[in-house]
C-alpha cells in the first residue's frame, strides 16, 4: 500500500526532528529518500558504502536520472549533477566519504 503523508507522519512520531522535517515537507528529492531508506535499513558502515556505490554506479551509466533539489548541496547532490552531463570521474568510498555523502 502507498504511504500518504498522514500514514507517513504517523510513522515518523519517534523520529528525530530533522527526519521529521523531511516527512512534513513532502517533495522529497532523490537524495532525501535515499537517506530515508539507508537510515532505516543498513545495519552497518559497509551497507551504506555498498548501497552508494550501487548508487553511484548507475548514475555512471545513465541507468538512473535521479532528480534533486537545486539548492541541494551534498556531494551525492552534486554527483547527480555531474552525472546529467555524463562526468562523474573516480569516487572514493573509503574513510568517512560515504557517511558525508549523504
Amino acid at each position: 500500500a502507498a504511504k500518504t503523508p498522514e500514514t507517513t507522519k504517523l510513522n515518523s512520531e519517534s523520529d528525530p526532528p530533522i527526519f521529521n522535517s523531511f516527512v512534513e515537507r513532502g517533495n522529497l528529492d532523490f537524495v532525501e529518500e535515499l537517506w530515508i531508506i539507508l537510515r532505516k535499513s543498513v545495519t552497518s558502515y559497509q551497507d551504506v558504502r555498498d548501497s552508494l556505490k550501487l548508487v553511484i554506479d548507475a548514475l555512471r551509466y545513465g541507468d538512473i536520472k535521479p532528480w534533486i533539489h537545486r539548492d541541494s548541496s551534498s556531494s551525492l547532490s552534486k554527483l547527480i549533477l555531474q552525472s546529467y552531463h555524463q562526468q562523474i570521474g573516480h569516487v572514493s568510498l573509503s574513510g568517512a566519504t560515504p557517511i558525508t555523502m549523504l
